[in-house]
């Protein structure tokens, strides 16, 4: 999406601009609505993908430097958690 948007700014920021290619824009911007307004949103709360340090030792975890690594990662350990506990479940229903 950041690429698009480069493009578009090249283009406006260009003497030359036709009829032809702000129509690619606006239609751009048409289909990108909701991703775009999510974009405004973001920068103007500066949500992004922070850098983390993690405080203790958590070296069974692997290496992450960002929060959506971090988050994916708890996102797993938690999902293997859940699937773990329901397996004793279906095979205590499976001997009813």
């Amino acid at each position: 999406m950041l690429e698009h948007i480069e493009k578009i700014n090249q283009i406006l920021g260009s003497d030359d601009v036709n009829l032809d290619e702000l129509q690619e824009i606006v239609g751009y911007i048409k289909k990108n609505r909701e991703q775009i307004e999510w974009l405004k949103e973001a920068i103007a709360r500066n949500i992004s993908d922070d850098k983390i340090n993690l405080a203790g030792i958590y070296s069974n975890w692997g290496s992450m430097s960002y929060q959506n690594q971090f988050n994916d990662l708890v996102y797993n350990k938690i999902k293997n958690i859940e699937d773990a506990a329901l397996v004793p479940k279906k095979i205590n229903m499976k001997r009813e």
